[in-house]
């Protein structure tokens, strides 16, 4: 699918172009020598090439006389190839028309591309074979015995390919795509260079540009012979290096089994103008220096000697990673400990990983489930060390015991032998759940080599090495487990995708997106998530991504434009810079931090910002909002100001406005009656009017007072910003606001009825109401008139109502008349009055509960009690199980009536259901208990 997805691009370029159409053929040596000609080109290798020439011992000097169409000859010290049959001109240089001038003869095959003009195309071998390739351009020394000098000769990036990377570093071009060396195969090698040799490629290096194009060397192998270099030496590719981690060379579905040795193996020299840094190092025998790169689902079966640094599969993996792979040769190391020395196994020195979003994995030094040969002690030479001590966490194990390795599609197992790849292997699938599960189990998941294609369940679970996409289809739920990590990238969330606590997902870096949050789909992050150098997260419209932790939680980078985002942690997330939230931003606890140049649309916070709107789809630069509570505003205002502050960068008015809610609660406006008479809600914006209410209500379970204003953005950012208020029209004092209503018996059958306010402004005075039921329609006015103070201060009333004449429960109203002749009601307040009428003598107190009104109730309720003598006193508050859910403690009471307030709360503040309960009194060794209903 690849290639022809491949093929498809090129007919694209030809296109828009004009460049040719199809791959250069390679059929012969003078084809594959002539690959120099367009180091950018695109070429398949259509026969197997014997290069038997390239060694001086089978070239033939030239001599006049007839030749054969490619014939080749040595003549003045240089290989020439015959392009035409019956050819007695003697070679003549580069312009010969009979004559193609090729290698220096003594030195063999002069590698494609080097630092200055590198390979940077493709070339697919086509599973043929490239046989005895000759190389001599190793380094000598003046002095091998003390070994105190550089070699002096010699040269660098030396395999089949010499140089390779994505662009052309003369005229700075690169690729729009990935650059593939595949396919092909080397046997019988005879290799000798400097530093960077390999059989197929001495150095790939990825510059600082050109990000997410990489170089990929897959199904590819080396086997017999030799490859000899000094430092930098690997069986099939001397150096897989990039320049920065943002790009990542791939070596994958190779292998060799060559001998690897170093030319000079005891040398100690330095690299010239560095104290530190030494040239004898980095052998490996699949790759020498692995730094920055990833080698995955290979193997090497050479013996491996170098200086230091050497390794069975890798010299070094410094910053790089290695899994699946295996090595089952001798690892010799011929000095040791002269600089930061290192050899093993499988890799002689692991420093650091790639970190996520790279193919960092949570291994030490990114290496992961790979395996070797514990080989035999080998006699070495003097000061040399062979690598045969047993580690049994790492040992090759038998065919079924290779966790998370592709037995399907990449390796074979056989009895007594060791894993071998297939022909045509290949762990690179279209990846798409299937079930709703653990993101860890394979089974929920299928697989196909090409994205349209026919799925199949899959053996593996999917990461960012073995996958080209990954997708969570919309019915599904996929959940990453703890403690587990999960390495992704080019993922698709249709559905729903949670990290539980304790586990991480790490977002790697590919060409394109890497996790993309699609319409209706939903990121669930409780755990932790990682997005790496260069990775990106992108939530398209519809999408949800939701911030749920029990700690805090962060995401540094990687989030720069997304859709619907929710905050649900009490301790906070930490988010990016420069994020865009094109949908709404939801802050239902805790709240974000670190974020600078935040944008948004939509806000849904009414219990922590106290505020939403809807989207508009006009982002809010800058965006910022806040709220905060002073007594000092009152009267004039509520007691909670906003400053909300940003700007929408339109010329349009209209798209500038958004319609926005507020809230707040009775104590913010001391339990202020808005209802009666109506009264609208002003907002005002550093003290000016900008609006009053288009609606309002009151959420009476919760007292919460909703306010909604056309609120309009400014054009540019303000440098100063005013707090937005809320008062009434004019500027206007709020009026009466009563603190507290109540009706206490006397010793008699009098009643007194008491009330509090905060503030008066404008008030004429009080009129008190009764009735016998709760029907203000038909109550009865008292015969008083207690006139009002109309003062900020807190203010004390209370009136004895002593006409009642009847035992039974009776309901208060308080009525206050402004000047301008409007009123509103506050009430009821419910008494039961017992009394003795035709008694003069006033009936002794008794302990006990009186009242409880409201019953039921919600949210709050009045509990009435006396006492006949001075007690200490207690309440409990039980439910119907029996259980004990608040206690009110009210230490040493007096003699007479008392009430407190229950707000269905229980010890612990948190809020009960509805339901039945008992109050259970106890005072004086007596106990009284009434039942209660809280009704929501």
């Amino acid at each position: 699918m690849r290639n022809l997805k491949v093929a498809f691009l090129i007919l694209i370029i030809v296109f828009l172009t004009g460049e040719k159409l199809f791959a250069i053929e390679v059929n012969n040596i003078l084809d594959l020598w002539n690959v120099r000609n367009d180091l950018g080109g695109n070429y398949t290798l259509t026969n197997d090439i014997d290069l038997s020439e390239t060694n001086p011992e089978s070239i033939t000097t030239y001599s006049a006389g007839s030749y054969e169409l490619g014939n080749i000859v040595e003549y003045n010290g240089y290989a020439y190839y015959s392009k035409i049959a019956s050819n007695t001109n003697e070679p003549s240089g580069n312009t010969d028309d009979n004559w193609t001038k090729m290698w220096e003869a003594s030195k063999g095959w002069e590698p494609i591309g080097d630092g200055g003009y590198p390979f940077h195309g493709n070339f697919d071998g086509g599973g043929k074979i490239i046989s005895n390739l000759y190389i001599a351009r190793g380094a000598t020394v003046d002095d091998p015995v003390d070994n105190d000098n550089e070699p002096n000769d010699g040269e660098n990036f030396i395999g089949l390919f010499g140089y390779v990377t994505n662009g052309s570093t003369d005229d700075n071009a690169s690729n729009t795509s990935d650059i593939y060396i595949e396919k092909v195969g080397l046997t019988n090698v005879n290799i000798t260079g400097k530093r960077g040799t390999g059989a197929l490629i001495g150095k790939v290096d990825l510059p600082n540009r050109n990000r997410g194009k990489l170089v990929i060397t897959e199904n590819c192998y080396v086997s017999g012979g030799s490859v000899t270099g000094f430092g930098a030496t690997g069986g099939l590719v001397g150096a897989n290096n990039s320049q920065r981690k943002q790009v990542v060379p791939i070596i994958r579905f190779c292998y060799a089994d060559v001998t690897v040795a170093s030319t000079h193996p005891t040398n100690q020299a330095l690299n010239s103008g560095d104290n530190s840094n030494p040239y004898n190092i980095k052998y490996g025998g699949l790759v020498g220096c692995n730094e920055n790169g990833i080698t995955q689902d290979s193997y090497a079966l050479g013996n491996v000697s170098g200086g230091d640094r050497v390794g069975g599969l890798a010299g070094c993996t410094i910053g790089g990673a290695i899994f699946r792979s295996y090595t089952t040769g001798n690892v010799t190391q011929r000095i040791s400990g002269t600089w930061e020395g290192g050899f093993g196994p499988i890799t002689g020195r692991v420093s650091g990983n790639l970190p996520p979003g790279l193919g960092g994995t949570n291994a030490t030094g990114s290496l992961e489930d790979s395996y070797y040969l514990d080989s035999a002690t080998m006699d070495p030479s003097s000061g040399a060390n062979t690598y045969g001590t047993s580690q049994t966490d790492s040992e090759l194990k038998d065919a079924t015991s290779y966790p998370n390795w592709d037995s399907t599609n990449v390796w074979t197992f056989a009895e007594s032998v060791y894993p071998t790849l297939k022909s045509s292997p290949s762990s690179i699938f279209y990846f798409r759940s299937q079930a709703t599960g653990s993101f860890s189990t394979a089974s929920n998941w299928d697989k196909s080599e090409t994205e349209s294609g026919t799925y199949e369940e899959s053996v593996l679970k999917p990461d960012y090495t073995n996958s080209y996409s990954i997708k969570v289809l919309s019915d599904d739920t996929i959940t990453l487990q703890s403690p587990n990590d999960a390495f992704i990238s080019s993922t698709t969330v249709e559905g729903k995708l949670i990290i539980n606590d304790g586990a991480t997902l790490n977002v790697e870096n590919k060409v394109g997106d890497d996790l993309i949050i699609a319409d209706g789909g939903e990121l669930e992050i409780t755990g932790t998530i990682n997005i790496g150098q260069s990775a990106s997260l992108i939530g398209q419209a519809g999408s949800t991504i939701r911030f749920n932790g029990s700690s805090a939680q962060s995401v540094a980078s990687g989030i720069s434009s997304v859709y619907n985002i929710i905050i649900d942690n009490t301790n906070g997330v930490t988010l990016p810079d420069n994020i865009s939230i094109e949908g709404t931003l939801t802050v239902s606890s805790g709240t974000y931090t670190g974020a600078s140049n935040v944008a948004i649309d939509g806000l849904n916070s009414p219990n922590i910002k106290h505020l939403s709107w809807p989207t508009t789809d006009f982002n809010i630069a800058n965006y910022s909002a806040s709220t905060s509570l002073s007594s000092s505003l009152y009267p004039n205002k509520i007691k909670r100001s906003w400053n909300i502050s940003g700007n929408i960068n339109d010329d349009n008015e209209a798209n500038r406005q958004k319609t926005i809610t507020f809230y707040w609660n009775a104590e913010d406006d001391n339990n202020y009656n808005w209802l009666n008479p109506s009264k609208t809600p002003i907002l005002f914006d550093g003290g000016v009017k900008v609006g009053q209410a288009t609606d309002f209500s009151i959420l009476l379970n919760d007292d919460i007072r909703v306010a909604t204003f056309t609120y309009t953005f400014p054009q540019v950012a303000k440098t100063s910003k005013g707090d937005l208020t809320i008062g009434l029209d004019d500027d206007q004092t709020l009026p009466v606001q009563l603190s507290s209503f109540d009706v206490f018996n006397t010793n008699s059958s009098n009643v007194m009825v008491k009330w509090v306010t905060q503030s008066e402004s404008d008030l004429d005075g009080y009129r008190i109401y009764r009735n016998c039921d709760n029907n203000l329609n038909n109550a009865e006015m008292l015969d008083v008139f207690i006139p009002g103070t109309n003062t900020s201060q807190t203010q004390t009333y209370s009136y004895i109502d002593n006409s009642i004449e009847v035992n039974g429960i009776y309901y208060y109203w308080i009525k206050m008349i402004d000047y301008d002749a409007s009123s509103s009601f506050y009430g009821p307040a419910i008494i039961e009055v017992e009394d003795d009428f035709n008694n003069s003598v006033d009936i002794p107190l008794t302990t006990g509960l009186v009242s409880i009104y409201p019953n039921p109730f919600n949210p709050t309720t009045s509990i009435r009690y006396s006492l006949d003598s001075n007690s200490l006193t207690e309440i409990k508050i039980y439910n119907v199980r029996g259980q004990l859910v608040k206690t009110f403690d009210l230490g040493m009471q007096t003699t007479g009536f008392h009430k407190l307030v229950w707000n269905a709360k229980d010890d612990n503040g948190n809020k009960l259901p509805s339901g039945v309960y008992f109050s259970r009194m106890k005072a004086n060794n007596k106990i009284d208990t009434k039942k209660i209903i809280l009704l929501k």
